[in-house]
């Protein structure tokens, strides 16, 4: 079957996303590594939420690449818990019920927080993410990757940028601590 996915080749011509795809990913098997597509969120520039923003749409799109390039197995999602949260107010879903969507697909992780309204890299705790529903979904997942932090660390100011890191490693160790208990 032939892929839903379409995109645009460098010229604007109508393109087989998965054409694309099966290029990237033969290379992933080749190497023996992982491409991750990430979740995305709101577009601030445009006031909406981005193309692929849908947590269904983006789904689908997935599932499409996966089931139908010749090395979807290699094909994994990033989830990007600032951009999911920033789209939820749109009625998409929240990051743990994300998560949840894609289960053992979710091989790597974006960690920031922000108020659901733009994509601040905050640390964790400091927006409106539900972080115990997140690392809740982490769980059920099985989710064993590492848990990467991708924080502005001069939110704060930037004489307090090593402070800033040093709290959001400690807050993150600190909350997978409680989850271990």
């Amino acid at each position: 079957s032939r892929c839903r996915y379409r995109t645009s080749d460098r010229h604007g011509r109508p393109a087989d996303g998965c054409e694309k795809f099966n290029i990237i990913l033969e290379w992933a098997k080749k190497y023996n590594v992982k491409v991750a597509t990430e979740t995305s969120g709101f577009s601030s520039a445009f006031g909406v939420p981005e193309f692929d923003a849908d947590s269904e749409n983006f789904k689908k799109l997935f599932e499409d690449v996966k089931k139908n390039s010749q090395n979807g197995e290699y094909f994994v999602v990033c989830i990007d818990t600032g951009h999911t949260n920033t789209v939820v107010r749109f009625g998409n879903s929240t990051v743990g019920d994300t998560i949840r969507m894609f289960g053992n697909n979710v091989s790597c992780l974006h960690l920031h927080d922000n108020d659901g309204l733009t994509d601040q890299h905050l640390p964790l705790f400091m927006g409106n993410i539900d972080w115990d529903d997140t690392f809740a979904a982490l769980e059920e997942i099985g989710y064993m990757g590492v848990y990467n932090l991708e924080v502005n660390f001069a939110c704060m100011g930037e004489e307090k940028v090593i402070e800033t890191a040093a709290s959001a490693v400690d807050t993150l160790r600190s909350a997978l601590k409680k989850r271990e208990k």
